[in-house]
Protein backbone atom coordinates (compact mmCIF):
# COMPACT_ATOMS: atom_id res chain seq x y z
CA UNK A 1 0.00 0.00 0.00
CA UNK A 2 2.84 2.37 0.87
CA UNK A 3 4.68 1.38 -1.92
CA UNK A 4 1.45 2.47 -4.40
CA UNK A 5 1.43 5.70 -2.47
CA UNK A 6 4.73 6.50 -3.06
CA UNK A 7 4.53 5.31 -6.59
CA UNK A 8 1.89 7.92 -7.15
CA UNK A 9 3.52 10.60 -5.95
CA UNK A 10 5.98 10.20 -7.91
CA UNK A 11 4.29 9.80 -11.31
CA UNK A 12 2.10 13.19 -9.85
CA UNK A 13 5.82 14.70 -9.27
CA UNK A 14 7.04 13.63 -12.80
CA UNK A 15 3.65 14.96 -14.26
CA UNK A 16 4.07 18.35 -12.55
CA UNK A 17 7.48 18.70 -13.26
CA UNK A 18 6.65 17.69 -17.44
CA UNK A 19 4.17 20.14 -17.43
CA UNK A 20 6.17 23.14 -15.77
CA UNK A 21 8.93 22.25 -18.81
CA UNK A 22 6.56 22.37 -21.24
CA UNK A 23 4.95 25.78 -20.27
CA UNK A 24 8.80 27.01 -19.70
CA UNK A 25 9.23 26.19 -23.33
CA UNK A 26 5.98 27.55 -25.04
CA UNK A 27 6.92 30.70 -22.88
CA UNK A 28 10.55 30.91 -24.77
CA UNK A 29 9.15 30.21 -28.08
CA UNK A 30 6.53 32.71 -27.50
CA UNK A 31 9.29 35.69 -26.03
CA UNK A 32 11.31 34.95 -29.42
CA UNK A 33 8.64 34.87 -31.54
CA UNK A 34 8.04 38.87 -30.42
CA UNK A 35 11.00 39.67 -30.04
CA UNK A 36 11.56 38.58 -33.93
CA UNK A 37 8.50 40.18 -34.95
CA UNK A 38 9.69 43.22 -32.79
CA UNK A 39 12.95 42.82 -34.80
CA UNK A 40 11.62 42.54 -38.26
CA UNK A 41 8.56 45.67 -37.44
CA UNK A 42 11.95 48.22 -36.43
CA UNK A 43 14.07 46.84 -39.68
CA UNK A 44 11.10 47.75 -42.22
CA UNK A 45 10.26 50.97 -40.09
CA UNK A 46 14.24 52.07 -40.65
CA UNK A 47 14.17 50.83 -44.25
CA UNK A 48 10.93 53.25 -44.96
CA UNK A 49 12.28 56.17 -42.73
CA UNK A 50 15.69 56.00 -44.98
CA UNK A 51 14.12 55.76 -48.32
CA UNK A 52 14.82 58.53 -50.56
CA UNK A 53 13.71 59.31 -53.95
CA UNK A 54 15.33 61.87 -55.36
CA UNK A 55 13.25 62.09 -58.46
CA UNK A 56 9.96 62.31 -56.67
CA UNK A 57 8.26 65.43 -57.19
CA UNK A 58 5.23 65.51 -54.72
CA UNK A 59 3.64 67.89 -56.73
CA UNK A 60 4.16 66.78 -60.40
CA UNK A 61 1.25 65.07 -62.00
CA UNK A 62 1.75 61.56 -63.94
CA UNK A 63 1.90 61.48 -66.99
CA UNK A 64 -0.85 59.05 -67.74
CA UNK A 65 -3.14 61.09 -65.42
CA UNK A 66 -5.22 62.76 -68.38
CA UNK A 67 -8.16 64.40 -67.32
CA UNK A 68 -9.78 61.41 -66.20
CA UNK A 69 -11.89 62.44 -63.03
CA UNK A 70 -12.42 59.03 -61.83
CA UNK A 71 -8.63 58.01 -62.28
CA UNK A 72 -9.14 55.58 -64.84
CA UNK A 73 -6.31 55.14 -67.81
CA UNK A 74 -6.26 52.85 -71.24
CA UNK A 75 -3.52 50.74 -70.04
CA UNK A 76 -5.64 49.15 -67.73
CA UNK A 77 -4.96 50.76 -64.14
CA UNK A 78 -5.96 53.68 -62.16
CA UNK A 79 -4.08 56.67 -61.26
CA UNK A 80 -4.00 57.72 -57.62
CA UNK A 81 -5.18 61.03 -56.94
CA UNK A 82 -3.12 63.24 -55.22
CA UNK A 83 -3.76 64.01 -51.63
CA UNK A 84 -7.40 61.84 -51.62
CA UNK A 85 -6.65 59.54 -49.00
CA UNK A 86 -8.75 57.19 -51.62
CA UNK A 87 -6.59 53.66 -52.49
CA UNK A 88 -8.25 51.17 -54.90
CA UNK A 89 -7.18 48.18 -56.52
CA UNK A 90 -4.90 48.72 -59.42
CA UNK A 91 -3.85 51.95 -58.58
CA UNK A 92 -0.42 52.37 -60.58
CA UNK A 93 2.25 55.07 -58.66
CA UNK A 94 5.12 56.65 -60.33
CA UNK A 95 7.54 55.70 -57.41
CA UNK A 96 7.46 54.21 -53.90
CA UNK A 97 7.86 57.14 -52.34
CA UNK A 98 4.63 58.67 -54.37
CA UNK A 99 3.08 55.54 -52.67
CA UNK A 100 4.30 56.21 -49.41
CA UNK A 101 2.63 59.80 -49.66
CA UNK A 102 -0.74 58.27 -50.70
CA UNK A 103 -0.15 56.15 -47.64
CA UNK A 104 -0.23 58.92 -45.10
CA UNK A 105 -2.68 60.78 -47.04
CA UNK A 106 -4.67 57.45 -46.34
CA UNK A 107 -4.29 58.02 -42.70
CA UNK A 108 -4.85 61.33 -42.30
CA UNK A 109 -8.04 61.13 -44.30
CA UNK A 110 -9.50 57.61 -42.52
CA UNK A 111 -7.68 58.39 -39.62
CA UNK A 112 -6.62 54.12 -39.49
CA UNK A 113 -3.54 52.63 -37.79
CA UNK A 114 -1.58 50.87 -39.89
CA UNK A 115 2.27 50.01 -40.58
CA UNK A 116 4.35 48.35 -43.06
CA UNK A 117 5.48 44.91 -43.01
CA UNK A 118 7.68 44.69 -45.97
CA UNK A 119 9.48 47.40 -47.73
CA UNK A 120 12.00 46.35 -50.67
CA UNK A 121 13.20 48.28 -53.35
CA UNK A 122 10.56 46.32 -55.84
CA UNK A 123 7.51 45.95 -53.36
CA UNK A 124 6.02 47.37 -50.25
CA UNK A 125 2.88 46.11 -48.02
CA UNK A 126 1.34 47.54 -45.34
CA UNK A 127 -1.56 45.86 -42.70
CA UNK A 128 -3.07 47.16 -40.23
CA UNK A 129 -1.40 47.84 -36.80
CA UNK A 130 -4.51 47.59 -34.24
CA UNK A 131 -3.51 44.71 -31.73
CA UNK A 132 -7.08 42.58 -31.43
CA UNK A 133 -8.30 41.56 -27.86
CA UNK A 134 -8.09 38.23 -26.53
CA UNK A 135 -10.30 35.64 -28.47
CA UNK A 136 -10.87 38.35 -31.27
CA UNK A 137 -9.46 37.68 -34.89
CA UNK A 138 -6.67 40.57 -36.36
CA UNK A 139 -8.14 42.76 -38.55
CA UNK A 140 -7.85 42.01 -41.58
CA UNK A 141 -7.13 45.20 -44.17
CA UNK A 142 -4.12 44.63 -45.77
CA UNK A 143 -2.76 46.25 -49.05
CA UNK A 144 0.04 45.69 -51.51
CA UNK A 145 2.15 47.26 -53.92
CA UNK A 146 4.92 45.97 -56.55
CA UNK A 147 7.02 47.03 -59.12
CA UNK A 148 5.11 46.39 -62.95
CA UNK A 149 7.37 46.02 -65.51
CA UNK A 150 5.21 46.20 -68.83
CA UNK A 151 4.04 49.14 -67.31
CA UNK A 152 7.04 50.57 -65.31
CA UNK A 153 5.07 52.11 -62.71
CA UNK A 154 3.93 50.73 -58.86
CA UNK A 155 1.03 48.82 -58.87
CA UNK A 156 -1.57 47.71 -56.13
CA UNK A 157 -2.41 43.82 -56.49
CA UNK A 158 -3.85 43.39 -53.38
CA UNK A 159 -6.26 45.54 -51.24
CA UNK A 160 -8.62 44.23 -48.56
CA UNK A 161 -10.08 47.96 -47.95
CA UNK A 162 -12.25 47.29 -45.09
CA UNK A 163 -11.40 47.25 -41.01
CA UNK A 164 -13.09 45.02 -38.63
CA UNK A 165 -11.37 47.02 -35.99
CA UNK A 166 -11.85 50.23 -34.04
CA UNK A 167 -10.11 53.54 -34.54
CA UNK A 168 -7.78 54.43 -31.51
CA UNK A 169 -7.00 57.92 -32.84
CA UNK A 170 -3.29 57.18 -33.67
CA UNK A 171 -1.25 55.58 -36.26
CA UNK A 172 2.53 54.47 -36.91
CA UNK A 173 2.94 56.07 -40.26
CA UNK A 174 2.61 59.77 -37.97
CA UNK A 175 6.15 59.65 -37.72
CA UNK A 176 8.59 63.16 -37.15
CA UNK A 177 9.49 63.03 -40.86
CA UNK A 178 5.67 63.38 -41.70
CA UNK A 179 5.11 65.84 -39.50
CA UNK A 180 7.92 67.85 -40.11
CA UNK A 181 6.34 67.96 -43.77
CA UNK A 182 3.14 68.40 -43.27
CA UNK A 183 4.15 71.55 -41.12
CA UNK A 184 6.89 72.58 -43.29
CA UNK A 185 5.07 75.70 -44.92
CA UNK A 186 4.00 76.34 -41.07
CA UNK A 187 7.28 76.75 -39.78
CA UNK A 188 8.96 78.31 -42.49
CA UNK A 189 6.19 81.40 -41.92
CA UNK A 190 7.29 81.25 -38.10
CA UNK A 191 10.56 79.21 -37.48
CA UNK A 192 9.41 79.52 -33.63
CA UNK A 193 6.49 77.65 -34.05
CA UNK A 194 5.76 75.76 -30.75
CA UNK A 195 5.27 71.59 -30.49
CA UNK A 196 2.02 72.74 -28.39
CA UNK A 197 0.61 74.08 -31.46
CA UNK A 198 1.53 71.46 -34.09
CA UNK A 199 0.56 68.89 -32.03
CA UNK A 200 -2.91 70.66 -31.07
CA UNK A 201 -3.36 71.33 -35.15
CA UNK A 202 -2.77 67.73 -35.42
CA UNK A 203 -6.06 67.25 -33.27
CA UNK A 204 -7.37 70.11 -34.85
CA UNK A 205 -7.25 69.61 -38.43
CA UNK A 206 -7.14 65.18 -38.32
CA UNK A 207 -8.38 64.12 -35.47
CA UNK A 208 -4.90 62.17 -34.32
CA UNK A 209 -3.34 61.65 -31.93
CA UNK A 210 0.87 62.20 -31.50
CA UNK A 211 3.63 62.87 -28.70
CA UNK A 212 4.55 66.26 -27.63
CA UNK A 213 8.28 64.98 -28.52
CA UNK A 214 7.33 64.10 -32.25
CA UNK A 215 6.54 67.65 -32.45
CA UNK A 216 9.40 68.97 -30.82
CA UNK A 217 12.02 67.19 -32.42
CA UNK A 218 11.06 67.72 -35.81
CA UNK A 219 9.91 71.51 -35.37
CA UNK A 220 13.84 72.08 -33.92
CA UNK A 221 15.54 70.68 -36.66
CA UNK A 222 13.11 72.74 -39.26
CA UNK A 223 13.78 75.73 -37.43
CA UNK A 224 17.38 75.09 -37.89
CA UNK A 225 17.21 74.20 -41.37
CA UNK A 226 15.06 77.61 -41.95
CA UNK A 227 17.41 79.82 -39.99
CA UNK A 228 20.36 78.60 -42.26
CA UNK A 229 18.86 79.23 -45.21
CA UNK A 230 17.79 82.38 -44.40
CA UNK A 231 21.47 83.22 -43.39
CA UNK A 232 22.62 81.90 -46.48
CA UNK A 233 20.22 83.96 -48.65
CA UNK A 234 21.45 87.09 -46.65
CA UNK A 235 25.28 86.29 -47.27
CA UNK A 236 24.19 86.02 -51.33
CA UNK A 237 22.65 89.39 -51.29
Amino acid sequence: MRYDETERDNNERDVTERDETEREWGEKDETERNEHQYAEEARVERNVADFVDEEFDEYATPVCSDNDEEGIVGDGYLRYIKGSGDLKLRQAFESLEAFKQAMVDYVLKHRWNIKYVRWEKDKSELKCASKAEEGEENCLWRIYCSYEEPLQKWLVKVFIKDHTCMRSGRSKLITNEVIARLFLDDIRENPFLMPKQILEEIQKRWVLTVSIDQCKIETHKEQRHHITINKHEQHMI
